[in-house]
């Protein structure tokens, strides 16, 4: 498959976050990671629970930190592979069928009010995730559509534009991770208290 254009590509990732959403909100039993039942969580046992539970933060953002890096770094050299292209676009159906199968579970089991805790799961991160993922996808493209601007770019001595979008791209996931284990947690128990 050959694209010549930057918005070709934009695009069929669009069109693959779409797809994505839509197939995890239409089957969201075919996406489970493991055997077992959600109920647990969305009991009224399960809820207070999570409000009284004391979390250690900081293994968490070490544990979020290194997962999303690894991802990260994957999907950066995977840009230097004639499969990049199909691993971004996987990696964006991936991403559109976990997000669909939350908001599709939560809204199932809590109706309205589950929606509210899905955006209270997602956000602020997934604003810091989502800059860091056109942050990566602008170098990713540097590489398969080469423009005058990045001539100067050439691996293994990247430009000065190059470098700092490098650097933007993982302050942005930093960011996301922190926002994801301090903000995430505390705004999922606030809302639970509400919902109580």
């Amino acid at each position: 498959m050959k694209i010549k254009t930057h918005q070709g590509i934009y695009l069929f990732l669009a069109s693959a976050l779409l797809f994505g959403i839509l197939t995890g909100v239409a089957l969201p039993e075919l996406f489970r990671m493991q055997e077992g039942t959600y109920a647990g969580f969305f009991s009224l046992y399960g809820m207070k629970k999570i409000q009284e539970a004391d979390i250690a933060l900081w293994p968490i953002f070490g544990y979020l930190l290194s997962s999303r890096m690894c991802t990260l770094l994957f999907l950066w050299m995977s840009s230097y592979t004639p499969v990049g292209l199909w691993l971004h676009l996987l990696f964006a159906a991936w991403l559109g069928c976990s997000g669909g199968m939350l908001l599709s579970l939560f809204a199932l089991r809590q109706g309205a009010q589950g929606i509210g805790l899905f955006f209270c799961c997602t956000l602020p991160q997934w604003i810091f995730y989502g800059l860091q993922w056109k942050k990566e996808l602008q170098l990713f493209l540097s590489r398969i559509l080469p423009r005058e601007v990045f001539s100067a770019d050439i691996f293994p001595y990247p430009g000065r534009r190059t470098r700092i979008d490098w650097i933007a791209m993982v302050l942005y996931c930093v960011c996301g991770c922190a926002a994801e284990t301090f903000l995430g947690l505390w705004s999922v128990k606030i809302f639970l208290k509400i919902l109580m």
